[in-house]
């Protein structure tokens, strides 16, 4: 799966397995919230499985995912570890100001893939809470 950021790619599961502990230390601390743990990699395969799901349904598009609490929540924590990765240093704040619109999924063999063994554990923690705040 690519997460496309204003026309730019970016593999976001490399991104996501070669964090930097400090981009994961960051990101869980700044977003968490008395009611949600804040971001980590769990919950952000969490929204990879969660949007696998989602992408074998029928009709299922981008503007879906507008309205979709899970991505919402970890979008932009997906965008500053891509980012990062890729030696855009930004911060946790400026990737939660990147427009929705500039947001993109290549879902390509997405939808073919079967989560391993069903539901993931990590699933739950990015369903749950409230969103970041």
């Amino acid at each position: 799966m690519k997460l496309i950021i204003a026309g730019k790619p970016y593999s976001a599961e490399l991104a996501v397995q070669r964090a930097a502990v400090g981009d994961l230390i960051d990101l869980k601390e700044q977003t968490a919230t008395e009611t949600f743990d804040g971001i980590t990699a769990a919950t952000i395969q969490g929204m990879f499985i969660h949007l696998i799901k989602l992408a074998k349904k029928p009709g299922f598009g981008q503007v879906d995912l507008a309205s979709d609490l899970v991505f919402l929540r970890n979008s932009f924590g997906l965008a500053f570890l891509c980012k990062n990765q890729a030696g855009e240093r930004i911060t946790v704040e400026e990737a939660r100001r990147i427009p929705l619109q500039d947001l993109q999924l290549d879902f390509e063999d997405l939808a073919a893939r079967k989560p391993a063994g069903g539901a993931s554990p990590k699933e739950a923690p990015a369903s749950e809470g409230d969103a970041p705040q």
